[in-house]
């Protein structure tokens, strides 16, 4: 069984909004720079995603298929009582609502600012994160508006009984009000 941790930066530094208008432009993010925020889902997977195999594919498609099927309906009832949402697809990194040719690959350095550290491994790049190290799939969603709606909404993000995931209690939601600066660590040898 694997973990999920939920985190709520909001609002966002201005160092992400500039980062992330690009990627979300019908979000108009810079209009009202401090309404905009961030959810990051880190979804534990059961391989680690820096060793590539047909095996390790498969689960992270899986995981982010999950996720879609979770941030459509959580954006679509956000939307409701007007905030406006949008995430990117962990697959191709695009934005699954607005029109961009940008987009947010699963290591882009961005990332960094919401608790990840980018691990530079010669031939390839991975992510790794404080409890499930590489073994984490990056899922990030973007708001702008009000903060109370999305926190009443957030529960649609978690992982379900009935979808074969986590129990409620196992999936972790954390509040953040502005997203800590994350010191780079040195370098870690690739799991096994």
């Amino acid at each position: 069984m694997t973990g999920m941790e939920i985190t709520v930066f909001y609002p966002v530094k201005k160092r992400s909004i500039a980062d992330f208008a690009q990627v979300f432009p019908d979000g108009e993010l810079s209009k009202q720079p401090t309404e905009v925020g961030m959810v990051v889902s880190a979804v534990e997977t059961t391989l680690p995603m820096q060793n590539f195999s047909p095996d390790m594919i498969e689960e992270r498609h899986q995981h982010a298929k999950e996720f879609i099927e979770r941030a459509q309906p959580f954006c679509d009832a956000v939307k409701a009582e007007g905030v406006w949402a949008d995430f990117v697809d962990p697959i191709n990194g695009t934005p699954f609502y607005s029109s961009s040719s940008t987009t947010l690959s699963e290591t882009d350095g961005s990332l960094s600012q919401f608790g990840f550290q980018i691990l530079e491994l010669g031939c390839c790049r991975a992510l790794k994160h404080k409890t499930f190290m590489t073994r984490v799939l990056a899922c990030v969603l973007c708001f702008r508006g009000d903060r109370a709606v999305v926190d009443k909404h957030l529960h649609m993000l978690e992982k379900s009984q009935e979808a074969g995931g986590d129990k409620p209690e196992q999936a972790a939601a954390t509040q953040q009000d502005t997203p800590a600066e994350v010191p780079p660590e040195a370098p870690t040898p690739a799991e096994p």
